[in-house]
């Protein structure tokens, strides 16, 4: 508590500005908040107003999140300033304001790729008119992908990539967000011991990131790229109906998910049927390799016959014109009065955040703990085998230690029992359904 006093009277040592032409002053009075852009598990995005009618986004983030101190602090916000790439979200000055740390950065007017593309389908639909993404999304990953190689070429992993934290302008302009800021979150909001830990969303980790038997590396991001191809093309990640601990167990179980891994219903208005080529298919394909030693780098990616036609200058700008022209210009300003409809994507289950952390004890085997929401945590070290047996000893564990006498366990041969082994994993899918309404109580919701 000393840290965070010590942050709230110094404040001033963290306010930087990239702009000699405007600085941007690190006193809260002197920006009006206009609307609010989203809001987070860990922060809320402003829409504000600064002097000489200049406008900004200013993210707002509790302290009681971040287990960093001051000079780290400084170090990421330097770091950001210094980021001069135009496909990374810059930061024009940071400060201390009471309990919260100011992170003040352009302003990307459409707001989150997933935002922008969700609403101009909306609009398309309420016009009868046919909506086709799939180039959009082409030139949305292209320029991510050339934010993505800046950053591993500097050392640094995003380690967040989703098409939340690629935003887009009103001139098509595309720019990866958070680059920095995810490396002080902590579980939950508790202050923790210096133990490595990892905060993110299930739904686009990386197996590896999951386990961290071995590490991982920036091949990750390429796999929460591929994650985003599919989230921006379906309207919400791969088993993001699913509750945080099936999706850890499918993404390490299964085969990489695909656009043949979503379950199309007509009620659900954010299912998208749209058709992909082979081409987009393949491109996911590329990126969704479980072995992170096959995946490509982000110069491969570029390089490739998928996406290098757009490493011309005169493609690229007929690109941005076009996603300018079809999307970026009947989609309202976010923070805007226009905006206030309903959000473009609903909370799922899936899009929890938990936190991996790699253990320290000597006396146990590789691996992490995952910490869910709710506090409750599971061990991942024996969620690599592959039988249904081994996974489910492993939740007869959690359950016992998350959910005291209301826990029930079945095995795999009583949930096979009664409809034979063609539906175990039928069976299985009903048991996790089972198992979560265990253990998560009120919050749970069978979609």
């Amino acid at each position: 508590m000393a840290e965070k006093e010590g942050m709230e009277k110094d404040s001033s040592i963290i306010a930087v500005s990239n702009s000699s032409a405007f600085e941007w002053p690190p006193d809260p009075s002197c920006y009006e908040l206009i609307g609010k852009i989203g809001q987070g598990a860990f922060a809320t995005v402003w829409r504000a107003k600064a002097p000489e009618e200049r406008e900004c986004a200013i993210k707002v983030l509790n302290l009681d999140h971040v287990d960093t101190n001051l000079a780290e602090i400084r170090l990421e916000v330097q770091a950001m300033r210094l980021s001069l790439h135009p496909n990374i979200l810059t930061c024009y000055a940071a400060f201390v304001n009471e309990t919260n740390l100011w992170l003040l950065t352009p302003l990307m007017s459409k707001g989150s790729s997933l935002h922008c593309l969700q609403r101009a389908r909306r609009v398309l639909r309420d016009r009868n008119e046919v909506a086709k993404m799939e180039d959009h999304i082409l030139y949305i990953l292209h320029e991510t992908l050339l934010g993505l190689q800046y950053i591993h070429e500097n050392g640094q992993i995003h380690r967040d990539i989703k098409a939340g934290n690629v935003l887009l302008d009103g001139n098509g302009d595309v720019r990866i967000a958070d680059f920095g800021v995810s490396g002080w979150l902590v579980q939950g909001g508790a202050q923790q011991e210096k133990a490595k830990t990892f905060v993110g969303t299930p739904c686009w980790m990386a197996p590896e990131v999951m386990e961290q038997v071995h590490g991982y590396d920036y091949k990750a991001d390429i796999w929460s790229l591929g994650i985003t191809a599919l989230e921006l093309a379906k309207g919400y990640a791969p088993y993001a109906k699913y509750p945080p601990m099936k999706v850890l167990i499918l993404t390490i179980q299964e085969d990489p998910p695909s656009l043949e891994s979503y379950i199309d219903d007509d009620d659900d208005d954010l299912a998208c049927f749209e058709e992909y080529t082979r081409t987009f298919r393949t491109l996911v394909q590329l990126c969704l390799q479980k072995n992170p030693a096959k995946r490509p780098t982000c110069q491969e990616l570029l390089n490739g016959k998928i996406l290098s036609f757009m490493n011309d200058p005169a493609v690229r700008q007929t690109k941005r014109e076009t996603i300018r022209s079809q999307v970026c210009d009947i989609v309202p300003d976010v923070g805007s009065r226009s905006s206030s409809s309903s959000p473009s994507n609903r909370q799922m289950p899936g899009n929890a955040p938990i936190s991996i952390v790699l253990s320290k004890e000597v006396d146990r085997p590789p691996g992490t703990t995952w910490v869910f929401p709710d506090g409750s945590q599971v061990l991942s070290s024996s969620m690599t085998p592959v039988s249904i047996d081994d996974v489910l000893e492993e939740l007869d564990e959690f359950g016992k230690q998350t959910g005291g006498e209301h826990y029930r366990s079945k095995s795999a041969e009583e949930l096979a029992k009664n409809s034979g082994d063609d539906n175990v994993q039928d069976d299985l899918d009903a048991f996790m359904d089972e198992f979560e309404q265990n253990t998560a109580g009120e919050d749970f919701r069978r979609l």
